[in-house]
């Protein structure tokens, strides 16, 4: 059984955790993280060249001397591209979750311009009575130790601890 769900995300890719206690405490550290999955940016797999084109140059000066410049909208396309990935962020989360019956507990430590994407999201997602943590540190490159450690530090999840010593009968 697991303790809680963790999601580490920035621009390019998601990875969803369990925080999972150990079936031989005496052998083994407790609680640990689990990756479970990772999810890619569909949009960012592409150079921004190959998905929206060269920017127009060379045309920018009229004949009089003058200049102007063309807006291509790419800001706002790149806020919806994230916008989704957000949402499908916050559909794995919960689905993790809920499937892994981890004890109602999501911890998102993610960038800080996604994080409030997430928010957004989380607010038309259905959560029931989910208990959402958060961190605005981008934490998807570490690994799952480096992960744990960290939110330790924080108090968002349970340090790990090493193995339980057995107890000698003499």
């Amino acid at each position: 059984m697991s303790t809680c769900t963790v999601v580490t995300a920035n621009n390019n890719c998601a990875r969803f955790f369990i925080l999972q206690e150990s079936a031989v405490p005496e052998m083994e550290s407790s609680p640990r993280l689990v990756e479970q999955y990772s999810m890619l940016n569909p949009r960012k797999e592409k150079s921004e060249t190959k998905r929206l084109g060269n920017a127009t140059s060379g045309r920018n000066r009229a004949p009089s001397g003058g200049s102007y410049s063309f807006d291509d909208h790419r800001g706002k396309h790149e806020m919806e591209v994230l916008r989704r990935f957000a949402r499908q962020i916050v559909s794995g989360a919960v689905k993790l979750t809920r499937k892994q019956d981890a004890g109602n507990s999501l911890v998102l430590a993610v960038e800080k311009r996604l994080l409030g994407l997430i928010r957004e999201e989380l607010g038309e997602f259905k959560t029931n009575g989910l208990i959402i943590k958060e961190c605005d540190r981008d934490m998807a490159g570490e690994s799952a130790f480096k992960i744990q450690d960290l939110l330790a530090r924080r108090g968002l999840v349970p340090k790990m601890e090493k193995p339980k010593q057995r107890v000698r009968k003499t």
